[in-house]
């Protein structure tokens, strides 16, 4: 069920922090399970923070550190779900400018060398 803590993703989410993090014992995880609890965890929620501490974690993970990344999760779902992709008007027109600006470049780059060559400056 989505946006509920499950017994099948914190098995899930356990198993991969006990397989990273070996030196883990029981009791982190007895007061891990509390916490998740206590912070109204998801599965969804649980498994990015585990991702997250196996792929930015260089030392043994603090329980802390696994609940910060709710606010990072929770960051990201909002912005995918306030994301829309630019129209191919607005990629247009994006293009449009990048190449004035390029343009607008070039002629100052020309101008500059014009003057060197020129000996307008020294």
């Amino acid at each position: 069920m989505e946006n509920q803590f499950t017994k099948s993703g914190w098995l899930k989410g356990y198993e991969m922090l006990k397989a990273a993090f070996p030196s883990l014992d029981e009791k982190f995880f007895d007061i891990l399970l509390s916490r998740l609890k206590a912070n109204r965890f998801t599965d969804d929620m649980f498994i990015f923070s585990v991702v997250e501490i196996i792929d930015h974690c260089n030392e043994t993970p603090t329980i802390a550190k696994i609940l910060s990344y709710k606010i990072e999760y929770l960051e990201e779902q909002e912005y995918r779900a306030n994301y829309k992709p630019p129209t191919p008007e607005e990629i247009a027109q994006k293009e449009k400018e990048r190449q004035a600006e390029l343009e607008r470049r070039d002629r100052e780059t020309e101008e500059f060398n014009r003057k060197l060559m020129s000996g307008e400056i020294t």
